[in-house]
């Protein structure tokens, strides 16, 4: 009887090993993988933002062309093109 339950013991103290080094394991891959995430989360908001800083520069820059151009028309001597309707090629009377 008295060995049953040393090899008994033993078991259950090779099974809490057992189970410790596996949770160990698993806490350790855990970590990593917190880890791994954690940089990709940081990754991603740094690119949002740098992304969000270009598409300010862009709208900005757009705009600012913009005004380039309506201050050049606008001092050009070159009158802008008149638009006229179309016309019929044989008789020249607007379509």
């Amino acid at each position: 009887m008295r060995g049953e339950r040393e090899g008994g013991a033993t078991e259950v103290r090779r099974l809490v090993e057992e189970h410790e080094r596996v949770r160990r394991e698993m806490e350790e891959g855990f970590k990593a993988e917190v880890e791994e995430l954690k940089k990709q989360v940081e990754k991603s908001g740094k690119d949002s933002e740098e992304a969000a800083k270009t598409a300010k520069y862009l709208a900005e820059e757009l705009s600012r062309l913009r005004r380039m151009m309506r201050v050049s028309v606008s001092q050009s001597s070159i009158p802008e093109p008149v638009v006229r309707p179309p016309t019929s090629p044989s008789s020249g009377a607007p379509l």
